[in-house]
């Protein structure tokens, strides 16, 4: 499982708590031998589900909604965000709005600044040692109802 611990990282985020359940369906290509497409859903206890697909092998667009009763947010390329103009769309009802957000930093120097900043407390605050161990958690959760055995 690569690509689907992205979407679990966000759907994680999103929800500011942890899934109660955690299920998922994948297909393995034969000539690669690796996840090529995978979807799944998660249930949280304040009773927000999720819903994710990803591949890397199928024609889809890259972008990320979270609905709500109101109206919904869409990001995107969210893996790929334009440092100095991520582009995040907001409809409420009627309304719609388009926010322009970064700081104009690439990835890798947004991540060499945050290493740098809490080297000394050997996490970052926004991927916290239990966020990392609920992470790999609810991959083995969603592993696991794939039927896919390591």
């Amino acid at each position: 499982m690569d690509v689907e611990c992205y979407c679990l990282s966000f759907l994680r985020q999103i929800a500011s708590e942890e899934p109660v359940e955690a299920t998922a369906v994948r297909h393995i290509g034969p000539e690669s031998e690796v996840d090529e497409w995978a979807a799944g859903s998660l249930k949280f206890a304040n009773g927000g589900v999720a819903s994710f697909h990803c591949a890397t092998r199928a024609a889809q667009p890259p972008v990320a909604i979270v609905y709500g009763d109101k109206g919904f947010i869409e990001v995107a390329a969210p893996w790929h965000l334009d440092p100095s103009a991520a582009k995040i769309r907001v409809v409420y009802g009627e309304e719609e709005e388009t926010l322009t957000a970064g700081d104009g930093l690439a990835a890798l120097a947004r991540e060499a600044l945050e290493v740098e900043l809490h080297l000394q407390a050997r996490e970052v605050p926004k991927m916290t040692w239990g966020n990392s161990l609920g992470q790999a958690t609810f991959l083995a959760r969603l592993r696991r109802s794939m039927g896919l055995r390591f």
